[in-house]
């Protein structure tokens, strides 16, 4: 069995091959793929996406023309590895260095959300995450896969990020996904 970090470096380096072309097609795709999960939701958390990442814009501009829907995206406490969510903005995702800063800010908690769009490195074919490895996700919703009522979990990556024959090395505090999109599938775990 490979290490995360093994995992990381092999499909990291795939995606590193994607044309722009393909990486444009499989946004397009990947918002088709995700229609379901977007119209019965109504708060949505999502991500900007960096490096490897397939990019969510068609996603954000299909939310924003839809009604009832609001956008959200992560900030993340370097105190506390702890993720809030706030209102959607076109500027990548901040770090907050001092907590004192969320007082009197629209934040939300993750239980408050109806979608949350994870990014992630691969998925295995048991909901098994792998990331960025920092841990944000993992440590802010680690009390999420214990409760009824809570968010759907869905990563979103190119097909290539989930792995039919390898199992990622999990421990007790990875969450698993409840999906995996990507532009040719939903896959329910």
């Amino acid at each position: 069995m490979k290490t995360k970090q093994q995992l990381r470096d092999s499909v990291l380096a795939e995606c590193a091959l994607l044309t722009s072309a393909d990486r444009q097609l499989a946004a397009k795709q990947l918002c088709v793929t995700l229609a379901n999960l977007i119209a019965n939701s109504s708060k949505i958390a999502l991500y900007h996406a960096h490096h490897h990442e397939i990019s969510l814009e068609y996603i954000v501009d299909y939310c924003r023309n839809l009604p009832s829907k609001s956008l959200y995206q992560p900030v993340a406490s370097k105190s506390n590895r702890y993720l809030y969510f706030t209102d959607y903005t076109n500027q990548s995702e901040i770090f907050i260095s001092d907590d004192k800063y969320l007082h009197g800010e629209r934040y939300l908690q993750w239980y408050n959300l109806d979608l949350i769009i994870l990014p992630l490195v691969a998925v295995d074919g048991s909901g098994a995450r792998l990331g960025r490895g920092g841990g944000y996700y993992d440590f802010t919703l680690k009390e999420c896969m214990h409760i009824p009522k809570r968010p759907i979990l869905c990563g979103v990556g190119y097909q290539l990020q989930l792995l039919d024959n390898e199992q990622i090395p999990d421990k007790e505090w990875d969450i698993k996904l409840d999906y995996f999109a990507s532009p040719v599938q939903l896959l329910k775990f």
